[in-house]
Formats: C-alpha cells, sequence, structure tokens
C-alpha cells in the first residue's frame, strides 16, 4: 500500500481504481474530467462557466469603458479595469456654474449638479428682434 499527504490529510491508496479517507471510497472513474456524468466532468463544467461568465463580463466592461473614452483591453487585470473607469471624465473641465440648475453631469471624476440660471425663456423676450416674437 502507499501512502500519499494531500496537504491536510495522508491517504491510503488501495490500487488504482480506489482511494480511501477515514473508509470513504472514491471510484477513480468519478475523478475522469473527461468522462461525461462524473463527479469531476460536473466540477470542471461549471468551472469551465464560471471562467466563461467572468470572460464575458470583463469583455463587456472593457468595451463600456473604452466607448467612454478610457481604452481598455478585455483580458486587461481587473485592477486595471477598475482605474480606467475612475479615469472617466476625470479631464472634464466643467463647474456647477456652466450647468443648468437642476441639471447633471460627470465633470473631474465626480457627480455636479449645475446651478447656472436657464436664461433661454428670457433672452426670446429681450434678445430677438420685435419680428420674430
Amino acid at each position: 500500500m502507499q501512502w500519499f499527504k494531500t496537504g491536510r490529510k495522508a491517504v491510503q491508496v488501495k490500487d488504482s481504481k480506489e482511494i480511501t479517507e477515514k473508509g470513504n471510497a472514491l471510484d477513480a472513474r468519478q475523478a475522469n474530467k473527461n468522462l461525461e456524468g462524473t463527479l469531476a466532468h460536473g466540477i470542471y463544467k461549471e468551472i469551465a462557466e464560471v471562467k466563461k461568465s467572468a470572460a464575458d463580463g470583463k469583455t463587456s466592461v472593457a468595451s463600456a469603458t473604452s466607448a467612454m473614452g478610457q481604452a481598455t483591453a478585455a483580458d486587461a487585470a481587473y485592477s486595471t479595469m477598475a482605474e480606467n473607469i475612475r479615469k472617466i471624465s476625470s479631464d472634464a473641465s466643467a463647474g456647477a456654474g456652466h450647468i443648468l440648475a437642476g441639471k447633471t453631469a460627470y465633470a473631474g471624476g465626480k457627480k455636479v449638479t449645475g446651478t447656472m440660471a436657464d436664461t433661454m425663456a428670457q433672452c426670446l423676450i429681450t434678445c430677438l428682434p420685435m419680428e420674430f416674437i
């Protein structure tokens, strides 16, 4: 009989088809990731789905970030993606006084609520020649 350590406990190998640990046997076929219907195949399949979901999510985030002016590769590290997201609108120069009161925008990397008065209605009366009114 051979013994080997798994990192936590010693595991006894009885033969090539059976591994025992405290009397619980695992048929070697269940550890075959390539055999449909086995425990290992199911686990590997779930892991592959999680990896695909994460990759698809990174692609979506990279695409959206790039569309906002911060070029980001789909395979970029999460920390790079987060840094690029924080850069969106960080170079904007508009302030609250440049944005109509009650309206919001992002400038300098922060959400800004405008304070500028809407003078369009007043200008229509005073700025246009009388023949247009």
